[in-house]
């Protein structure tokens, strides 16, 4: 998938995040009693992929508001910002 093509597929994910941001407002979640039941039910390498599943969730999404952000920069410097991001400025 060429550069451009990969930036403008997630321009609209990333303005669906960006217009939900401002509104949400801080809150803490708790886990559901039903839910913790499911995954204490889970074997460990089901949470893991359960884990594994979220966190490229949750790249995905950090890549296209930085791609958003950003429309001039190439690929690789999305994906190093991800990086960045990602690992707390650690690489």
């Amino acid at each position: 998938m060429n550069t451009s093509h990969r930036l403008r597929s997630t321009d609209k994910l990333a303005r669906t995040i960006a217009a939900e941001l401002p509104r949400r407002r801080p809150c803490i979640e708790v886990v559901d009693p039903t839910m913790a039941e499911v995954l204490r039910e889970k074997t460990e390498w089901q949470r893991l992929e359960i884990a594994a599943g979220m966190w490229r969730s949750a790249r995905r999404m950090v890549q296209a508001v930085i791609a958003h952000e950003n429309p001039a920069w190439t690929t690789d410097q999305v994906d190093r910002e991800v990086a960045s991001r990602m690992s707390h400025g650690l690489v």
